[in-house]
């Protein structure tokens, strides 16, 4: 399992925007453009928390029962609050963590560090805020950001239109925290099978054939190892540096690995006595198709 990181955007839709409907309107586009980022890499599981309703604390105490079902215990694990400010003389963005010393502060200091260069105006600094309920209600390292003023013609306007800039600097300050490195390439199913055999397009007709084939056919054990198959050929063809049979990489990759091994070999052995050729030569081959894709650099 990656790294858990939870967005959580405004949910005050009676904070109303210059340019758009509110602050929670424009609160989770960024949210969504920030997801659909971290979506991009297997190093990260990272969840979007819905729109609520009720009261102001209502919403927020709905908000971190949200999140902390998500988080369950896991570690490394953070909440990220976006918010945009409003009702006094201010400008350009503020971070606050629960307090100083931790996780929290690290990610806060990261986004305000690199998000404070990228605004047109001077900023707010930052702050501990252990009052905040969603800094002190979540189970996980949080930090809440006012990116911009909503209530101000000239930083909603610049808020709207860089928004995709904004989301990539929520992204990059994550992987600063934690030290990773972005992937060079992110590699789909069927690229990957294209990498690393000649016959690519065989590939990826019979496992498209076969996952229609075996449900329409009432085939269930087969079709839920199938179905997954194009998600675990992604999850292996996205790690570098194995060195160990299938068996091992699927362990070393997927916390069900036994039931991974074990629907592959049955798949196997099933397709060889049901006298299905096709699905046999296909699957015999698949442990080594696997293994192959674990290579790709």
């Amino acid at each position: 399992m990656g790294i858990l990181v939870v967005i959580s955007p405004s949910q005050q839709t009676e904070n109303p925007c210059k340019i758009c409907a509110s602050e929670a309107n424009h609160a989770r586009i960024l949210g969504e453009k920030i997801i659909n980022l971290l979506k991009q890499d297997i190093q990260f599981d990272s969840y979007l928390i819905p729109s609520v309703n009720g009261t102001e604390s209502q919403k927020l105490v709905q908000a971190t029962t949200l999140s902390n079902r998500y988080i369950n215990g896991r570690s490394p694990a953070l909440h990220i609050c976006l918010h945009t400010d409003g009702g006094y003389d201010g400008h350009g963005c503020s971070a606050m963590c629960y307090k100083f010393g931790g996780l929290g502060e690290k990610i806060a200091r990261e986004i305000y560090n690199r998000l404070s260069l990228f605004t047109p105006t001077s900023d707010m600094g930052i702050s501990e805020r252990p009052g905040l309920w969603e800094l002190k209600a979540t189970d996980a390292s949080s930090c809440l950001i006012e990116n911009s003023f909503h209530d101000q013609l000239s930083e909603a306007q610049w808020f709207h239109s860089h928004m995709d800039e904004i989301a990539q600097i929520y992204v990059d300050s994550i992987y600063a925290v934690f030290n990773l490195q972005k992937p060079q390439e992110y590699i789909d199913w069927q690229l990957a099978i294209k990498k690393v055999s000649d016959s690519s397009d065989g590939w990826i007709s019979q496992i498209n054939n076969m996952i229609a084939s075996s449900q329409a056919n009432g085939n269930l054990g087969v079709y839920e190892g199938l179905q997954f198959l194009p998600i675990l050929i992604e999850k292996i063809a996205n790690k570098i540096g194995w060195k160990d049979s299938w068996e091992e990489e699927l362990k070393n990759d997927n916390v069900d690995y036994m039931t991974w091994i074990s629907n592959i070999n049955i798949m196997v052995s099933a397709a060889q006595a049901n006298g299905d050729s096709g699905m046999y030569e296909l699957l015999q081959w698949l442990p080594t198709l696997l293994m192959k894709l674990s290579k790709i650099k």
